[in-house]
């Protein structure tokens, strides 16, 4: 559901992201690393709709799993060029679990 109804707004939606396979796969693994690191516990931007949503975070759209481009969630970094991921940095953020 989240995959097809909250999509970046800010690309052009669903219609960018399917020109985009990999766009969409970097969206769909970052979703993934979220739930396996525990991303609800998170202390700095879980997703809006979790059961203790962390207001330590700039804007909604720089928490995980918003509808803005992944490139401005928090502790992502991106090409400039090409807005592809290039860097995860999310230290001191509670992160439990494996990395899938």
């Amino acid at each position: 559901n989240w995959m097809q109804q909250q999509t970046p707004i800010s690309t052009g939606g669903i219609s960018a992201l399917l020109m985009c396979p990999s766009c969409l796969l970097e969206r769909y693994a970052l979703a993934v690393l979220y739930f396996a690191s525990n991303g609800d516990d998170w202390y700095k931007c879980t997703r809006k709709e979790a059961p203790q949503s962390s207001e330590n975070c700039d804007n909604d759209a720089s928490r995980f799993l918003s509808d803005a481009s992944v490139c401005v969630w928090r502790g992502i970094k991106c090409d400039n060029d090409d807005g592809r991921v290039t860097g995860i940095d999310l230290d001191e953020n509670n992160l439990a679990g494996s990395i899938p």
